[in-house]
C-alpha cells in the first residue's frame, strides 16, 4: 500500500496546530507512532481545554467550527484523507483534561514507519507583544 506522504504530513500539521491552540497556557504535547500487524498507528495527545460531547459529535462535519474566523475544514480534509488511505481516525477528549486523537493507517510498508517513535514537546506560549520587532 502506498502512503501519500504530503497528505498524512498535512493531517498531522492540523492536529498539532490544532493541539498547540487548545493549550493557551502552554502544556505538554505528545506525538507517537507504533508499528502492529495491521499497520501504523499514529497518536497525538495534548493536555490543552479538551471538548465537550457536543464538540466532538460535530468534530469531522464539514464547516463545522469552534474557532473565530475558522473555516471548519480542517479536521474534515484529515478524516477524507486517512479514509483514503484505507484508514481510521478517532478522537478521545474531556472538558479540562486534553484530547487524544489516533489515526491508524492499514498495511503500510516497513520503509515508512521502521520503528515506533515518540516525541513529546513541551509547549511554550509567548506573548507577541513583547517580542522585539
Amino acid at each position: 500500500m502506498y502512503i501519500d506522504v504530503s497528505q498524512i504530513s498535512r493531517v498531522l500539521d492540523n492536529i498539532i496546530g490544532n493541539a498547540i491552540e487548545a493549550m493557551p497556557e502552554g502544556g505538554v504535547l505528545t506525538v507517537s507512532t507504533s508499528r502492529t500487524e495491521e499497520g501504523v498507528n499514529l497518536k497525538v495527545a495534548d493536555f490543552g481545554i479538551g471538548m465537550t460531547p457536543e464538540v466532538k459529535a460535530n468534530l469531522f462535519k464539514p464547516f463545522y467550527t469552534t474557532k473565530r474566523g475558522g473555516v471548519g475544514l480542517g479536521l474534515t480534509y484529515c478524516k477524507r484523507a486517512v479514509e483514503a488511505h484505507g484508514g481510521t481516525i478517532t478522537v478521545d477528549s474531556q472538558v479540562g483534561e486534553g484530547t487524544e486523537f489516533t489515526i491508524k493507517i492499514p498495511d503500510s510498508p516497513m520503509e515508512i514507519m521502521p520503528q515506533d517513535l515518540t516525541a513529546q514537546v513541551d509547549v511554550q506560549v509567548q506573548d507577541a507583544s513583547t517580542e522585539s520587532r
